[in-house]
């Protein structure tokens, strides 16, 4: 899962059938003849979608950017730090055969929901630590008819629960949230179900566990392995959807994605509906390069923008790890940096005269560099190609364009490589390295890394790390 913002300029479009210039200064496209258009209405918000007739970026009419802001994470209608909520039970529909879930699209009726006003000096921790429960709350709400919830049959989970994946989990995000009682307790309260929610936490980085819920409706359970091989170990198991937080598959890095391509697969076979978030309008893009153009899955919502995304540092949402004021200190200091990037940014292109163009200017806001977690989310289910019998192909097919974007990644970003390579985490010195590796692979790459001192800095990191592969085709090519 990745926990970093890649910013750039990112692909939008503006009139109908109006030709944009593809050269991108901060990246290579990755597609040509993009067309682009974008909608603006009078009123200053705008919110980018997909539209999946023509798989272009639009921009709604009369709605409201998230609020990352450090005082309103999550739009209009939120309530002040101080105000005092009442919890209404959640009412029930169909004969009291199901509860039917409130409206999830704002902070206020998280806390109407919750029956919780937290106090305004803890207010940003407070949400960062129920933002993936009421991200996926809102989601499902959604969901367009005949793919909603009420619409199933029942829940595939144990004792008729719904049964909802978190691919790609962590222990120390998803993990830790539950053990807390800040995720299926939490979305249970948000988008009730009568049998109670069942969440399985399916990652790498995950522990294998199980507990019931605090009030023994729900039930969570974590499982170490990559979905793909999860599902070669639990065949008959489907579950009512599934859900990928973050997952850097829209960065298109070629050592993070050619882990992911299995697992993709098999969701999409699997012909549930999956949801996906990620950060910015870039990591959008690649998302749509891979999962729409190679695997032509089925859009059912276009993009959209999230109310409850949030910082979400491990650091300050694990037990233990700070003291109470000093996560909440932390997730205040990453928002305020936010306000202050996307601030500059605003600041930065009101200087460039656009002549009162309303598209230019909804252009440059939607490309804002947020650096909080599920800024972005889409639904998607199964695929229009018969996946099953041709995964192996499509896989080859996904693997192929994520080299050679490595490639093209790599002429102009190799300094900025390097410079990670000299870094303080042991994971991003490993991923980069892999980057490296592979890219220099290409003789001609490997000599224009050369001659920007990669040799030197390959074997400080192999010295350094003891990393089990020293990435060295850089020297072998000299």
């Amino acid at each position: 899962m990745s926990d970093e913002s890649d910013e750039g300029d990112d692909e939008l479009c503006l009139e109908e059938n109006q030709e944009v210039d593809e050269s991108d200064e901060d990246g290579p496209m990755l597609e040509d003849n993009t067309d682009a258009r974008v909608r603006v209405g009078e009123d200053t918000g705008v919110v980018s979608t997909w539209d999946d007739d023509d798989d272009d970026l639009l921009l709604e009419d009369n709605t409201d950017t998230p609020d990352v802001s450090l005082g309103g994470l999550g739009g209009a209608g939120s309530t002040r730090p101080d105000q005092e909520v009442t919890l209404e039970p959640p009412q029930e529909e169909n004969g009291g055969i199901e509860p039917a879930p409130t409206q999830i699209d704002s902070w206020q009726t998280v806390q109407l929901a919750l029956g919780d006003a937290p106090s305004s000096s803890a207010l940003g921790l407070w949400r960062a630590r129920r933002s993936l429960a009421a991200t996926i709350a809102h989601a499902l709400s959604e969901l367009p008819p005949g793919q909603r919830l009420e619409d199933a049959v029942g829940g595939r989970g144990r004792d008729g629960r719904w049964l909802l994946w978190i691919v790609g989990a962590r222990e120390a995000l998803e993990g830790e949230l539950s053990r807390q009682g800040l995720l299926v307790e939490v979305l249970d309260r948000l988008y009730p179900r009568r049998e109670g929610w069942e969440l399985a936490l399916i990652g790498p980085e995950m522990l294998t566990w199980e507990f019931p819920s605090r009030d023994g409706k729900g039930l969570v359970r974590a499982h170490t392995n990559t979905l793909h091989a999860f599902c070669r170990e639990q065949p008959d198991e489907a579950p009512n959807a599934a859900v990928l937080f973050n997952s850097g598959v829209g960065t298109l890095l070629y050592p993070l994605v050619d882990q992911w391509l299995p697992s993709l697969a098999q969701l999409l076979k699997l012909d549930i509906p999956l949801l996906s978030t990620c950060f910015n309008l870039r990591e959008l893009e690649g998302e749509r390069v891979i999962l729409d153009q190679v695997f032509e899955a089925r859009a059912l919502t276009n993009v959209r923008s999230n109310p409850f995304a949030s910082p979400t540092p491990v650091g300050a949402l694990e037990a233990g790890r700070m003291t109470e004021t000093a996560a909440a200190q932390l997730i205040d200091q990453l928002l305020e940096e936010n306000e202050q990037a996307v601030a500059a940014h605003r600041a930065k292109e009101e200087d460039q005269s656009d002549g009162g163009d309303q598209i230019a200017r909804a252009k440059r806001e939607a490309a804002a560099p947020h650096s909080v977690s599920n800024l972005w989310y889409k639904w998607r289910r199964g695929s229009m190609l018969p996946i099953a019998e041709r995964e192996i192909e499509l896989i080859k097919q996904a693997t192929d364009m994520v080299r050679t974007c490595a490639k093209i990644f790599a002429l102009k970003e190799m300094e900025t490589w390097l410079e990670y390579l000299q870094g303080s985490s042991a994971e991003q010195v490993a991923c980069y390295a892999m980057l490296v590796a592979d890219a220099t692979a290409e003789s001609s790459i490997a000599l224009i890394a050369s001659s920007k001192g990669a040799v030197k800095v390959l074997q400080q990191t192999h010295q350094r790390w003891q990393l089990q592969a020293a990435p060295l085709n850089v020297r072998d090519a000299i």
